[in-house]
């Protein structure tokens, strides 16, 4: 999950899963937590929210950590590994997509808007 961006529906689905823990719909004696909605749920307790974390936007954190690292240690193994299979001839905010990407790919490409943005 640190590199790969996860797709939508599979976030729905755990989504859907936690609310189900939460609310107990799967429990035919339990009536369950019936708080707020998720996205009531999802608002930081500063705002007077419960706190809990949005998938999406956790992932989105997970794969921005690891890019942010691939930039900063150039001399590592993986970011050579990496440089040297996906953006060989330029540097990773010089280097375009190209024509057929491989996931991890596209996974660390959807990082680059974020990344820039805190530098």
């Amino acid at each position: 999950m640190s590199i790969f961006l996860l797709p939508g529906s599979l976030i729905n689905e755990i989504e859907k899963m936690l609310n189900s823990f939460w609310w107990g719909y799967n429990s035919a004696n339990s009536r369950g937590w019936h708080w707020l909605s998720w996205e009531r749920l999802l608002v930081p307790k500063v705002f007077r929210g419960i706190g809990f974390k949005g998938l999406k936007a956790f992932n989105m954190a997970m794969v921005v950590k690891k890019v942010s690292k691939l930039v900063s240690s150039p001399e590592s193994l993986i970011t050579r590994l990496l440089k040297a299979k996906y953006f060989p001839r330029s540097d990773y905010f010089g280097a375009s997509i190209g024509h057929n990407p491989s996931y991890v790919c596209r996974s660390i490409w959807s990082a680059k808007d974020v990344i820039r943005r805190f530098q």
